[in-house]
């Protein structure tokens, strides 16, 4: 009985591709490509039928070629979702072979698979296969756990520039067309594979001024928007490999602006992919809400190197090993760069975003079971990239950046140009602090929810140095259906002591927790004058104060805040409101302390918060006087900005 096969469903690990030769012939005035492949794989017992993925591919020719054994025809059995069986007369022993197929594609502009894509009248093809589009270019095994190395060869028309993830090998003439021979990949996941033809302006880095080849392409007419680019890109890189300590991984790095293109961007191993508005822009006129983003988006992709190319993902459930540490080193790398931006501070008001999802019942866990392929779009959302990166950032903040970047370099090393999962990284992580990392990390990976930490007062203690500590899931009051969850939770507590009379006021000091019981007793070593639960909002929770204290923490603390925890207070007090934990007006009271300072992320908090005030709790019959209350609260930073950009004038206003 025939079987037909779901292209979702998993594959067997039964043949695995150690190669592919891939040759395609691109014609950009054409609507169709014309494909061969040959894949070297290797069999682990004899077999009949062998399964991979193709998807709208017209297959023409397919036959296995086997030591010792002349050619033998395979029959090409497609199924739905992009299910490829071929199935053989003799069986294919254990061991060694090659599939040849060759295929024709049809061309569409849907920015999917290789497509079609115009811009001033010149037709460019294009690739973009993450997550399942790599079938839809050629046949192959399209999951992220079968990495191979790729050889390409594409036959184009005489005047287009062809571009691959690797350096160019060799060009000859071959009649009206010219071969574009590629080096031999690293082993790559299939979607990581890339390629591109058409007129391109090709503008590269002056010699020198990168460690690795680096040039800017655009469409025909757009080189002269390539300098910004050029400019920032080889300080990201090189930020990103002092702290990762792995230097660029690939031969070569070429960035594309694509004029139709679904995602931001695309960290295609050496041939990175961008949405043109987010690559190509005027470094002298660009706004600097537009560079700071063309910066983070950058950095985010070359970050992908390593964290998702280099070691890949063995399944899709592990995608946060990739999103979250590509985007946690956005923000270091954009920071090291550019300070005057404050991306760290962006940071903490995309957490503030992830955690007022994250507190809904039907929020899902970073590390979502994905069965099949079917599932795989649903883990490409906040939770996975913003809360991912916010844990990152909680763990690198709880074992010491030195220790955790350490660990991760081991990780990196130990994995290179192959697979890894989360229990990998654990492993690394454990052995280089001696902490129980998998114990935290699970709780904040395979459950949804963000925790609430409380401090209660005890009674009889007036000098207010001893707590309850309590944590459970928090949410909005209305919202009584939330499962229950725990988490080992590491806290990091910010406090000064009581000065005695006569004595100067003493710094601040820190306390480093561990908390693995739902309840307990916190002890500060001495009388507090004041405590903030969440030092530097380097910890992935919310936190809850005895009304009396959150009151001394914004007022005698108030000079001691940093700018992080100024930026994430207002989402804090914003949760205890949805809890009934606190009133709208005591929020606005509170809250609106914070429109005393300049900065723009604690500015732009604020009024985040403010505009969750007015959608939920401002009634018509209120709407003058809260408008009138807005208008007085922020008239003087009216007045101090302007309605018009000054010259020269920095990068807050």
């Amino acid at each position: 009985m025939t079987v037909t096969v779901d292209g979702h469903q998993r594959l067997e690990t039964g043949v695995t591709p150690l190669a592919y030769a891939l040759t395609l012939c691109l014609d950009p005035s054409r609507d169709s490509v014309d494909g061969e492949i040959r894949i070297r794989v290797q069999v682990d017992a004899p077999r009949l039928a062998v399964r991979l993925h193709a998807q709208a591919l017209q297959i023409t020719h397919a036959e296995a070629l086997s030591v010792g054994q002349p050619p033998q025809a395979l029959t090409a059995r497609m199924g739905p979702n992009g299910a490829l069986t071929l199935d053989a007369v003799r069986p294919l022993a254990a061991g060694e072979h090659t599939l040849s197929l060759r295929w024709r594609q049809p061309l569409t502009a849907v920015p999917e698979g290789l497509y079609a894509a115009e811009a001033d009248g010149q037709r460019y093809l294009f690739s973009q296969l993450e997550p399942l589009a790599a079938r839809r270019v050629f046949p192959c095994f399209d999951e992220p756990g079968f990495k191979a190395p790729v050889e390409l060869t594409v036959r184009a028309p005489r005047g287009q520039t062809v571009l691959a993830n690797s350096p160019l090998a060799e060009r000859h003439a071959d009649g009206d067309a010219v071969v574009w021979r590629f080096e031999r990949t690293p082993p790559l996941p299939t979607y990581l594979v890339a390629v591109a033809a058409g007129p391109f302006d090709v503008v590269e880095a002056a010699p020198g001024s990168c460690a690795v080849p680096l040039r800017v392409i655009t469409t025909r007419g757009k080189g002269h928007l390539a300098r910004y680019a050029l400019q920032i890109t080889p300080r990201l890189l090189a930020a990103l490999e002092a702290w990762i300590g792995v230097p660029y991984p690939y031969g070569k790095l070429d960035l594309v602006g694509v004029p139709n293109f679904g995602a931001g961007a695309m960290e295609n191993v050496g041939l990175i992919t961008f949405r043109e508005q987010l690559l190509l822009l005027d470094p002298d006129g660009a706004p600097v809400h537009d560079r700071m983003w063309a910066e983070i988006v950058i950095a985010h992709e070359l970050a992908h190197m390593w964290f998702g190319n280099l070691v890949t993902m063995a399944w899709w459930d592990e995608l946060w090993l990739n999103e979250a540490f590509a985007t946690h080193l956005e923000t270091l790398a954009v920071h090291a760069v550019s300070p005057g931006y404050a991306v760290p501070l962006e940071a903490i008001r995309e957490t503030d975003r992830v955690m007022a999802h994250d507190a809904l019942t039907r929020a899902r866990a970073i590390r979502q079971p994905i069965i099949d392929g079917g599932d795989v779009l649903n883990a490409f959302d906040a939770i996975t990239y913003g809360k991912g990166a916010a844990v990152v950032r909680m763990l690198a903040a709880w074992l010491g950046e030195d220790t955790f970047r350490a660990a991760v370099r081991q990780y990196l090393q130990r994995h290179a140009h192959g697979t890894a999962c989360t229990e990998d990284l654990v492993a690394a992580l454990q052995a280089a602090s001696r902490q129980p990392v998998g114990d935290v990390l699970r709780g904040f990976l395979d459950q949804p929810g963000v925790p609430l930490l409380a401090l209660h007062p005890v009674d009889g203690d007036r000098r207010r140095w001893r707590y309850r500590v309590t944590r459970h899931r928090p949410g909005p009051a209305t919202d009584t259906d939330r499962p229950t969850a725990q988490w080992t939770l590491p806290v990091t507590l910010r406090y000064a002591v009581t000065a005695t009379a006569g004595a100067p006021t003493p710094p601040p000091q820190t306390m480093r927790l561990l908390l693995t019981a739902p309840e307990g007793e916190l002890r500060v070593p001495a009388p507090v004058a004041w405590l903030h639960p969440n030092d530097g909002e380097s910890g992935y929770y919310r936190w809850r104060l005895p009304p009396a204290d959150l009151e001394t923490l914004l007022a005698a603390a108030g000079p001691h805040l940093s700018q992080a925890e100024r930026v994430a207070l207002p989402g804090h007090l914003w949760a205890l409101l949805e809890a009934d934990q606190l009133t709208a007006d005591r929020w606005c009271t509170l809250a609106a302390r914070q429109a005393t300072h300049a900065h723009w992320h604690v500015l732009s908090a604020l009024i985040d918060g403010l505009r969750r005030i007015t959608s939920a709790c401002v009634s018509p019959a209120q709407q003058a006087a809260w408008a009138a209350w807005i208008h007085a609260l922020l008239a003087p930073h009216v007045a101090r900005l302007g309605a018009s950009p000054r010259p020269d004038e920095p990068h807050d206003d």
